[in-house]
């Protein structure tokens, strides 16, 4: 292969590497092609446009899949493209950290889940979406509630396998040559990059409002909760805020862009991994501002300034990733509060750690998030590319 994403064009049936241009079909056929220097030469030179020149450009890809013409002005090697990612072994501590807190909060989930199931038995369960305003979908009880919490951890443990299958590629060929690019594509590879900084930012902003004169502090319910309802609501939070806040706002209007376009994969857009383009990007800050401005009324105003970093990275691991990985950073934040109640030794260590952790990452999480808004300027107004899923790639 001349770079790490030959393999997945070749699987994509394409017949030029989107990123380095090589042509496929004769490195796949011809295994002797080892070296740069011993690889054919692209079609890369060719003047004219074949049909699917076009629409490879407004995707964004450095070369076209049919004919192998180089679409943008510079291309930097593969070996410069991976010299240049300085810093990469910043979050890794953290995404070590993090594989052990969302194993942690699967305990807690599991150690109350029976407990759950009885309790909301009897209890009234309000569902809802957002979609610039709140709407009611109406009341559960009974075992409509509790097919309801099964529906809520199935989701959580279904999502927390897949962050881990998604980043198998963290946790092998550690010395290989292309390991490093492997890594910061996995989504627990990001979780560990934002996860801590975007909670030391937030931490940071609380202070300096209560600093302001704002009344830091959470709903009264919330302070009388019980392990069992912390335990539920918590869970719920995580589940069903994602679905109401980043599938209907963002993968929803996506989804129906997809169908417009005649998209055979345009079902599948509403679970979010569809990349960034400028229409994303701006349904991220809509839908990210409709988030915070939600928790003005149990928190007040203080809430929806410190939660928008939140919203805005869940957001976009929703765009990047899909919706398992912004309901596993949901998950995580909310069920903070249950590590301290299962094991308060386990929880406070694991919540020093994250801190600790997040300060280090803040410098390289705030130049990923600036390169990639940087980038906008060079991606099309709307982009389904299925390479800027990075989660497939692995």
């Amino acid at each position: 292969m001349a770079c790490d994403d030959c393999e997945k064009n070749k699987e994509a049936g394409n017949k030029f590497c989107t990123r380095c241009g090589a042509p496929l079909e004769q490195i796949f056929l011809q295994p002797a092609y080892e070296t740069e220097e011993s690889l054919p030469e692209s079609e890369s030179d060719i003047v004219e446009d074949c049909p699917e020149c076009a629409r490879n450009r407004i995707l964004g890809r450095k070369f076209c899949t049919t004919c192998g013409k180089q679409l943008v002005d510079y291309v930097p090697d593969y070996d410069e493209e991976r010299k240049g990612n300085s810093g990469w072994a910043v979050p890794v501590p953290s995404m070590i950290v993090l594989a052990i807190a969302l194993i942690f909060s699967l305990v807690c989930l599991f150690i109350y889940i029976g407990d759950v199931w009885r309790y909301v038995y009897d209890i009234n369960i309000s569902i809802y979406v957002f979609f610039i305003v709140e709407i009611d979908l109406g009341v559960i009880t009974g075992q409509i509630a509790q097919l309801y919490w099964l529906f809520i951890a199935v989701v959580l443990l279904a999502s927390s396998m897949l962050i881990l299958w998604f980043s198998r590629g963290a946790f092998s060929g550690f010395r290989s040559p292309g390991y490093k690019e492997r890594l910061e594509r996995t989504p627990l590879y990001n979780l560990g990059l934002f996860f801590g900084s975007t909670l030391v930012i937030e931490v940071a902003i609380t202070i300096i409002l209560q600093g302001l004169g704002f009344n830091i502090s959470s709903p009264e319910i919330m302070q009388r909760f019980t392990p069992v309802e912390n335990a539920f609501y918590m869970a719920r939070a995580a589940v069903w805020e994602e679905i109401a806040f980043r599938l209907v706002p963002l993968g929803l209007p996506m989804m129906i862009i997809a169908i417009a376009m005649r998209r055979k994969d345009c079902l599948k857009q509403i679970l979010g991994g569809f990349g960034m383009s400028r229409v994303a990007f701006i349904l991220l800050i809509v839908s990210s501002i409709v988030f915070a401005y939600a928790h003005v009324d149990g928190w007040g105003v203080w809430k929806m300034f410190s939660i928008m970093i939140s919203a805005f990275t869940m957001g976009y691991l929703f765009i990047r990733f899909g919706i398992y990985v912004s309901i596993i950073f949901h998950f995580i934040t909310d069920y903070m509060v249950m590590w301290l109640i299962v094991d308060q030794t386990i929880g406070s260590i694991l919540e020093f750690a994250i801190i600790g952790l997040g300060v280090i990452c803040i410098p390289y999480a705030i130049k990923k998030m600036v390169e990639g808004i940087g980038a906008l300027k060079t991606r099309p107004n709307i982009s389904f590319d299925q390479f800027s899923s990075d989660s497939k790639k692995d």
